[in-house]
């Protein structure tokens, strides 16, 4: 990157800064002008308390938190109490049933992001199996699906940054981690996959994407038999989490969860998606089917190359009116 190039990129970062800041440190939040903001790039780096901005701004778009801060000390308290209640009727009742459900969740729970030293603290270990149990309790048509262990280890990370007790950080992102799940319901349960909202769609949309976007790859995969399922279903499955560092990953949600309350966040997955695979292309077009599959299912990416290209690919969606 030149200099000048460099330095015009840092001015647009700090003015989206400033914006974002200003969006952010009123009563009542702008919340679509923070959404626009995020949905390029994730929250600048830059932003002040970052990390406390995140685990609010999370907490909003996941819709649990309102637009008006001032309704924010009362609505914790209030999730807070009625989780403690989750956990008194549930988890340390003595004659709940749980042993079985335990069993499943510590399988997983010892392997959320290995490399972070924020889950070799046995606690912290323990906040997440306590909100994937009670969630189990609730949604007792999907119960635990592999996978979610890493879902809900990510919004407990994000959350406990926010500086506030772990009571308040573990009840909170039971919430969270509650809401995604319903959100994404249709995913988990294999029952649904052949739905208009399942798994199978979303990979329908994906080949339809590529091979409007980019026809000579679309066309050159399908020669190989290289089929979307099989490289990028961990990518959407998990929610792209077990393909990038815990800090890429928290980007890549940071715009994510910008269109959580809409349509919106299907087609973010769908240009991300995109987006990896472009960034491979003259790797891809040069390589025999078994290279191709191989080097997309080990693919590593940063999130701002990411990002960058799927604004590209999102505006392109949109000047087709793919998905309107």
């Amino acid at each position: 990157m030149s200099v000048k190039s460099e330095t015009v990129t840092k001015r647009t970062f700090s003015f989206s800064r400033r914006k974002m800041e200003h969006a952010f440190n009123q009563v009542v939040l702008d919340v679509e002008s923070i959404k626009t903001l995020i949905r390029k790039k994730g929250i600048p780096e830059d932003v002040l308390q970052i990390t406390i901005f995140r685990s609010k701004i999370w907490k909003v778009f996941f819709g649990f938190l309102p637009e008006n801060t001032a309704l924010w000390i009362d609505k914790e308290r209030m999730y807070t109490l009625q989780y403690s209640q989750f956990l008194n009727d549930f988890y340390y009742n003595i004659n709940f049933p749980k042993t079985e459900t335990l069993i499943v969740l510590q399988k997983d729970i010892s392997r959320i992001f290995p490399d972070s030293t924020f889950f070799k603290d046995e606690e912290n270990l323990e906040s997440v199996q306590r909100i994937l149990f009670v969630n189990c309790i609730f949604n007792k048509s999907i119960k635990y699906v592999q996978g979610m262990h890493e879902m809900c280890g990510l919004i407990f990370y994000v959350f406990s940054q926010s500086g506030q007790s772990r009571e308040v950080v573990e009840a909170e992102a039971y919430f969270g981690f509650t809401t995604l799940v319903v959100r994404f319901r249709d995913w988990f349960d294999k029952a649904c996959d052949n739905k208009p909202t399942g798994l199978k769609e979303c990979f329908k949309n994906i080949d339809s994407v590529l091979k409007m976007y980019d026809f000579e790859l679309w066309k050159y995969l399908n020669k190989l038999n290289v089929d979307v399922t099989c490289y990028s279903f961990r990518w959407v499955s998990m929610l792209f989490i077990d393909d990038f560092s815990i800090k890429d990953v928290i980007k890549i949600w940071d715009v994510l969860l910008s269109g959580f309350d809409s349509q919106q966040i299907f087609i973010d997955i769908i240009c991300i998606t995109i987006s990896i695979i472009e960034l491979h292309r003259e790797f891809l077009l040069k390589s025999d089917s078994n290279t191709c599959l191989h080097h997309l299912m080990n693919i590593k990416n940063t999130a701002d190359s990411v990002l960058e290209r799927a604004c590209k690919v999102r505006k392109f969606v949109e000047s087709k009116h793919v998905f309107h």
